[in-house]
C-alpha cells in the first residue's frame, strides 16, 4: 500500500491541551455563576427602604414609624408569605412591570387569600397630561412627575384620577386587591415634604390594618438563613 494512501486512510489521533486544575476550577465558577443568574429573579436597586436617596424610601419607611405604623422589611422568598390582613409594597424603575415577571405566581395566590399588593413603576402609557401635576385629595396635594397614566377602564375602582386617567387603581383577586400607581416615587424621599404624598402612601399601606412589608427582596436584600447565632445576628 501506497505509504500516503495508508496515511489518509486512518485518522490521526487529535490531541488536546491539557487543562489544569484551576483552568477546570474557574470554569466551574463561571457555569455556577450563569446557573444561579438565570434562576434569581431580577432586583431593582432604586426604591428600597435602605436607601436615603431622593429615589429612596427610607424616609416614608421612618415617617410610618412616627405614625405608629411601622413597616417591616420582606427579605425572604415569595413562597414564604403567609397570612391574611397584610400589605405588601413593591417599587419597580421599569417600565410596565408586573410582579409575575419574578415568577411569583406566589404573591397572587397571597394576595386572592385577602391581602393587598401595591406596585408602583413607571406604568400606563404617556398622555397629553403636564408632566409635573400636583392632584387634589382630601388630605392635600399630592405630586407625580409623569404624564403616564392608567386607562380607568382598567381597573374595578379608580382611587385617583382626573382628567387624563387614572393614577393610582384597584384590581379585586377573590378576597385581595392589587393597587397599581403610575409612577415608582410616589412615597420616595423627594417629596418628604410635599404635601399629601406621604400621606397618601400611608393611607393606602393601612387599608388592611394588618402586617404592612416593604418588599427589599425585590431590591436584591436577603435574609441569612438561621443556622448559627452569627447568621441570626446578622438579619436582626
Amino acid at each position: 500500500m501506497n505509504p500516503m494512501t495508508a496515511s489518509l486512510s486512518q485518522p490521526s489521533a487529535q490531541r488536546f491541551p491539557k487543562v489544569p486544575f484551576w483552568g477546570w476550577v474557574l470554569i466551574a465558577s463561571l457555569c455556577l455563576i450563569l446557573i444561579v443568574t438565570a434562576v434569581a429573579p431580577p432586583s431593582y436597586p432604586k426604591g428600597s427602604s435602605y436607601d436615603n436617596a431622593l429615589n429612596g424610601y427610607a424616609q416614608w419607611y421612618r415617617f410610618m414609624e412616627t405614625q405608629q405604623h411601622p413597616v417591616k422589611r420582606w427579605r425572604r422568598t415569595y413562597s414564604q408569605l403567609s397570612g391574611t390582613g397584610q400589605t405588601m409594597i413593591q417599587v419597580a424603575d421599569i417600565e410596565g412591570f408586573k410582579s409575575s415577571e419574578l415568577g411569583a405566581s406566589e404573591i397572587l395566590n397571597w394576595v386572592k387569600n385577602g391581602n393587598t399588593l401595591i406596585e408602583l413603576s413607571w406604568a400606563g402609557t404617556v398622555t397629553g397630561a403636564p408632566f409635573l401635576s400636583d392632584l387634589p385629595t382630601p388630605k392635600g396635594a399630592v405630586r407625580i412627575e409623569t404624564t403616564r397614566r392608567y386607562e380607568p377602564r382598567s381597573f374595578d375602582e379608580s382611587l385617583l384620577k382626573e382628567e387624563f386617567g387614572t393614577v393610582i387603581g384597584l384590581e379585586t383577586f377573590q378576597k385581595g386587591e392589587v393597587i397599581k400607581i403610575v409612577y415608582p416615587w410616589l412615597g420616595a424621599g423627594n417629596y418628604a415634604n410635599q404635601g399629601a404624598n406621604f400621606q397618601a402612601m400611608a393611607d393606602l399601606a393601612t387599608q388592611r390594618k394588618g402586617t404592612i412589608w416593604k418588599d427589599e427582596w425585590i431590591h436584591g436584600y436577603r435574609d441569612l438563613e438561621p443556622t448559627s447565632v452569627l447568621s441570626r445576628k446578622k438579619t436582626q
